[in-house]
């Protein structure tokens, strides 16, 4: 079996794909961040939009949540932005609840199979990461310009832990890979590997092949916690595009 680490770095691959990197990955700059005054906490949280924009299974999600989230994305993608009604931002906007609501609901299986991380884990991480900037402003002012404060920051990081414990310790635990069916894989890909042997290869293929097993077991589970799920959006033109299968 791979260590958790790997079991961990599959999560991140699998449910985020970016779309909540504004609130786990936050940039180091090279250089110092331009001087500004940077916003007290008040003033970042009366600046959020607190409305309920999703409720999963009756638990709410705020509107600030999907806005950041939705402008880190745009801010990547060059080609979309909130005033052209693309389809490209329909997109954007649709990847960005459905995240919300994943998160959502493996945060609330977390937390009815005790495996929460506490608070303290999220100011551990925010910690490291202020610890990268050459001052600890800068740090304040990246979480400005994502429009949260430290202490939501690490909130958020302690429920990203959570599902990662989660996925680490019931989802993907008791998968594994038979040797039978990654020489299976070598047969069906031997014109991939010229001249390699089945033992040059097998532990690569063996590799390959328990990531998908373990995308696999987290896409089912987390489609069957979607099955079961009872989802409201408030937006009635986000609750469209969130409904457009």
């Amino acid at each position: 079996m791979a260590s958790e680490t790997n079991q961990e770095a599959t999560v991140q691959y699998t449910l985020f794909l970016s779309i909540l990197c504004f609130a786990l990955t936050l940039a180091v700059p090279d250089v110092a961040i331009c001087s500004e005054a940077i916003p007290s906490d008040a003033e970042i949280i009366a600046a959020q939009d607190n409305s309920t924009l999703l409720e999963v299974n009756g638990e709410a999600v705020p509107r600030w949540m999907f806005d950041n989230a939705l402008r880190d994305v745009l801010r990547k993608d060059d080609a979309a932005s909130e005033e052209s009604g693309s389809s490209s931002l329909a997109q954007h906007q649709r990847d960005v609840l459905d995240n919300l609501v994943a998160m959502k609901l493996l945060e609330q299986q977390a937390r009815r199979q005790g495996l929460t991380v506490e608070l303290s884990g999220g100011a551990l991480r925010a910690t490291i990461i202020r610890n990268g900037y050459k001052k600890q402003e800068d740090f304040r002012q990246a979480l400005a310009k994502a429009g949260m404060t430290e202490q939501q920051y690490s909130e958020i990081w302690s429920q990203q832990a959570s599902v990662n414990r989660l996925v680490a310790e019931k989802i993907v635990a008791s998968v594994d890979v038979a040797e039978d069916q990654v020489l299976a894989r070598y047969e069906l890909d031997k014109e991939k590997y010229p001249g390699a042997s089945f033992q040059d290869v097998s532990e690569q293929l063996h590799t390959i092949l328990l990531e998908e097993k373990r995308r696999d077991a987290f896409d089912s589970y987390l489609a069957r916690l979607i099955d079961a799920a009872d989802v409201r959006v408030a937006d009635p033109h986000l609750k469209a595009i969130y409904e457009r299968r």
